[in-house]
């Protein structure tokens, strides 16, 4: 764990992850706190400076979306990962730049974590599973063994995606769904036990 991160974000994923932190004796600052937009707003960040050059960068923001273009517009190349003391992550799991993985997490083996993930509060992921960079997996879901969740894909919370199931990019899943199911439709919407599709949306999700 670094002695100082920044913290690029200004919501509640950056307070929780600021928390995380400052709880471990890491210093943290906001990045460029002015500049973050809500949904369908310009963002701008602006060149960091000598300070921030020299420290890792986690982008905390919930909504894929937001967080990819944050991270595509940061002028850094510094990419940090956290993972909670309090979080369980076996020693044959990978873990992308950039990714969050809360306290009470549970990653098993196996896993293959993107970058710039968030894994949520006791969430758990089982063994053999590929989660895409930039997905978002809500507190307490529940993901089976063997599963493929594509780039941007947002799990929501407490839902439950079974054995073997593969999840296309940008897909939405509800809270509290259960996904039986592959879904194939990009940018698709599920919710419901058994999940099953509500729309399809026009991008990867700004809110959750």
């Amino acid at each position: 764990m670094p002695t100082t991160i920044g913290i690029l974000g200004a919501g509640g994923q950056a307070s929780e992850l600021a928390a995380y932190v400052g709880a471990e004796s890491v210093s943290f600052y906001a990045v460029d706190a002015q500049h973050l937009s809500a949904a369908g707003r310009t963002i701008d960040v602006t060149a960091p400076s000598d300070e921030q050059r020299g420290c890792e960068v986690i982008a905390a923001v919930g909504a894929p979306a937001v967080r990819r273009e944050l991270v595509s517009r940061w002028p850094g190349d510094r990419f940090g990962a956290y993972v909670s003391p309090a979080a369980y992550v076996g020693p044959t799991v990978g873990i992308g730049d950039g990714s969050i993985v809360s306290p009470g997490a549970v990653l098993t083996a196996s896993v293959l974590v993107g970058h710039h993930v968030i894994v949520n509060v006791g969430a758990s992921i089982s063994h053999d599973v590929v989660v895409g960079d930039f997905a978002t997996i809500g507190p307490g879901a529940r993901i089976g063994g063997h599963c493929r969740l594509g780039a941007g894909v947002v799990i929501g919370i407490g839902a439950v995606v079974k054995n073997d199931v593969a999840i296309a990019d940008g897909v939405i899943v509800g809270a509290g769904a259960v996904v039986v199911a592959d879904v194939e439709e990009p940018n698709a919407v599920v919710i419901g036990n058994p999940a099953r599709t509500l729309r399809i949306a026009e991008g990867w999700a700004r809110e959750l």
